[in-house]
């Protein structure tokens, strides 16, 4: 029925993907993650929040590449080299 499922929450938590963030320095990747369930019920916060983010003028990313969707392996191929500066935008 409706109920959760032990077993399959255990499976889930047991085959989560592993991250090692000393492993991730020596290939050039990182990892973010925010929780901002907090603000589901104070949407007034989110507004102020996101209004004090905007003042602050940061500005757009720099893209560095673009490539159409048809051209997706020579985008990752490039990503994977390190040597990019800025995103690499795959357009689709």
């Amino acid at each position: 029925g409706n109920a959760p499922s032990l077993l399959r929450a255990a499976w889930q938590w047991y085959t989560r993907p592993k991250i090692d963030p000393m492993s991730m320095t020596t290939t050039n990747r990182s990892l973010m993650a925010f929780n901002l369930i907090y603000l589901f019920e104070r949407a007034h916060l989110m507004h102020q929040y996101l209004g004090e983010i905007s003042e602050m003028g940061i500005g757009a990313p720099h893209v560095g590449h673009t490539f159409p969707f048809e051209e997706l392996h020579e985008a990752v191929r490039l990503f994977s080299t390190g040597a990019t500066v800025g995103k690499v935008v795959v357009e689709v």
